[in-house]
């Protein structure tokens, strides 16, 4: 439900591609074409625009220029009108992707006019673009020193499916003409309004252009026919000095001549076209459409109501904690989770954060029952929509997202869900393994660093030197080095038990097992999949802590046996607990420890599933930035200019 395909019609395609014209095959076709289009075609796509967009006079065939895809026709447009970091105003929010295609030759950007929707009603027209936001939006460009070259329309719209009036496409085309500004139009969806109270009015089909020379409308086989793989989509401009360049540039993205051949044959049957492709696709379209917005309805999802496209525009905004594309990239990643892929606004650059992208067309599986067709794939997804959405609304009246934003900032920037929660068994055993370490570290700081040691002749006391006139002189060479290895062995015990103990005091305290899911950058999943976690790094630090002291105590146990073992309770409080501290550290941490190995689940599964969230999501986020990086030094030394003049 993520990417804008038809796939209601493929039986009709299949019907219609296998007829004998479709297999037509000539020499002409196998040799490099002319590079805008074979005459043929472009004779082909003049009369189906003149028809299909009611042209009031037959479009010219020598105006138009066929690529492989509007994207295509984007980037040359743009670099033949352009210069490098010159703009293009373009409503809010519009398909990510065509930040990309502008940027491909020369390094054209796009200023946003940002349209916003905070009261959403029913009778309300959400993101609606008038002159006075591209006035506006025109204004600033200039005083920021943009340079706006052109301005963009998508009609009907992606992702709004909305459908521009004629007076309004009027209004927007003299404002064009004003400030001397080209249009391009892309019409890539206008044999997709389905519904028969809406009416498309085509650029084409206006009696007179404001500006003819600055207009270029766009259309494409990928949407309104269903053949996106078949890349083809064409411009129509009186624009010699464009179509020219075009020319030039079309060498890169040029089309196949047998395939040339099967859409002029698939576009000179207006027969099939018009009595049986176009009204079955319109029928599945509004049904599909029907049974998606009802199903929001049940699910109390406002959506806009349109009456075109392949798609809906939701709004989710009542599921998110706060107004925040945060916010807004969590909910995708609960759709995701839930094996649901939704666009999300951010990625067509909305300025309101919690809307969301749901195409209606992406599977063609339908379970027939009776005399009424219920798409069970959508069925599906859904359900699943519902599941994730039940999820958030949980997670919403949870109390821990109730607090307010001060108090959640300073928590979550110490990783902190709740102090000593204990509802779960990851918390419980790490808060049982953080006591354990941290009573063991106690009892080893205390040892090293008090004198209560056979008679108060602790470590660091001139009694213990090994020059005692009570050793024999055959032991008194061994326990030299022992003695000084014994204290070094404590320091290096005592070092390390500061440490550990530090550490168990922030795993039982700023810990929990919500704490990695709390993260805001997914990345932090991945590395808690690549790095030590909490019950193994405890496991290692107290280990090393224990084993340190314990080779001190032993030392010092082997010196003083004869005394030790004569009077057990002579060694004296420190050396007790010592010896209570190495047990802890050494016996009890990793008992606790592989206990915990066999009670609690692993979470690493769920942390790669998330990182594979997080990779989606750098993808698409390239998608919608909207400023690019610089060309490098060498390619401003060229002194990329336009390769066309234009008036």
């Amino acid at each position: 439900m993520g990417t804008s395909q038809n796939n209601l019609c493929y039986d009709l395609l299949n019907k219609r591609l296998i007829q004998p014209d479709m297999l037509h095959f000539d020499p002409a076709l196998l040799k490099y074409p002319n590079w805008k289009g074979h005459r043929f075609l472009r004779e082909e796509v003049a009369n189906f625009l003149s028809h299909y967009c009611q042209a009031p006079s037959p479009l010219k065939a020598d105006n138009v220029v066929v690529m492989n895809g509007c994207g295509s026709l984007f980037s040359s447009i743009a670099a033949a009108v352009c210069d490098p970091e010159d703009a293009f105003l373009i409503p809010t929010p519009f398909y990510g992707v065509i930040t990309n295609y502008l940027r491909l030759y020369s390094d054209v950007r796009l200023f946003h006019v940002d349209l916003d929707c905070e009261d959403f009603r029913e009778d309300s027209r959400c993101f609606h673009l008038t002159v006075a936001h591209l006035e506006e939006a025109l204004q600033e460009a200039k005083t920021k020193g943009v340079n706006i070259r052109g301005l963009i329309l998508v009609n009907p719209h992606n992702p709004l499916a909305e459908v521009h009036s004629p007076q309004e496409i009027r209004d927007f085309l003299e404002f064009a003409k004003r400030h001397e500004l080209h249009v391009i139009v892309d019409e890539v969806y206008m044999l997709t309004v389905f519904d028969e109270s809406a009416t498309f009015q085509s650029v084409l089909s206006l009696d007179r252009l404001p500006d003819p020379q600055r207009t270029h409308v766009l259309w494409g086989m990928s949407k309104d026919f269903a053949m996106p793989g078949l890349r083809l989509s064409a411009v129509y401009t009186e624009n010699r000095d464009l179509v020219e360049a075009l020319d030039k540039l079309a060498s890169f993205h040029g089309v196949s001549g047998i395939t040339q051949h099967q859409v002029a044959r698939v576009l000179h049957d207006r027969d099939w076209i018009s009595g049986e492709f176009l009204p079955e696709n319109r029928r599945r379209l509004q049904a599909a459409h029907r049974y998606l917005t009802g199903e929001l309805q049940t699910l109390g999802v406002p959506y806009l109501h349109s009456p075109a496209g392949l798609y809906v525009w939701a709004d989710f905004r009542k599921y998110l904690r706060e107004s925040s594309f945060s916010e807004e990239l969590s909910l995708w990643r609960c759709f995701l989770r839930h094996k649901v892929v939704l666009i999300f606004g951010q990625f067509f650059s909305c300025s309101t954060p919690g809307w969301f992208r749901i195409v209606f067309t992406d599977q063609q599986d339908r379970l027939q029952l009776g005399q009424s067709t219920h798409f069970l794939a959508y069925f599906l997804c859904m359900e699943r929509i519902g599941k994730a959405l039940k999820e958030m609304t949980q997670l919403l009246q949870d109390s821990d997202y109730l607090m307010d934003n001060e108090e959640k900032r300073t928590q979550v920037s110490c990783g902190m869900m709740k102090v000593l929660e204990l509802g779960d068994p990851v918390t419980r055993f790490r808060l049982a393994q953080s006591c354990v370490g941290l009573g063991g570290c106690l009892g080893v700081s205390f040892a090293v660093w008090t004198p209560q040691w056979l008679g108060d002749r602790g470590l660091w006391t001139k009694q213990n030197d090994t020059d005692d006139v009570h050793l024999s002189d055959r032991t008194e060479g061994i326990f030299f080095k022992a003695l000084e290895a014994e204290r070094v062995f404590g320091v290096l015990s005592f070092l390390m038990a500061v440490s550990s103990g530090a550490l168990c005091l922030v795993f039982a305290l700023c810990w929990t097992s919500q704490t990695v899911r709390s993260y805001s950058n997914t990345r932090s999943l991945l590395m808690a999949g690549q790095a030590l976690y909490p019950s193994t790094l405890l496991l290692l630090t107290s280990s090393t802590t224990g084993l340190f002291f314990l080779l001190c105590w032993s030392l010092f146990t082997y010196q003083h046996w004869d005394e030790i073992s004569q009077d057990s309770s002579g060694p004296g409080v420190s050396y007790w607990l010592g010896a209570l501290g190495w047990f802890l550290l050494l016996i009890v941490q990793p008992v606790v420890f592989l206990v915990e190995q066999f009670v609690v689940p692993d979470i690493l599964p769920e942390l790669r599933k998330a990182t594979e969230s997080w990779y989606s999501v750098s993808h698409l986020t390239y998608a919608f930035r909207s400023q690019s990086a610089r060309h490098h030094e060498a390619e401003k030394e060229r002194g990329l200019r336009r390769i066309m003049s234009t008036p």
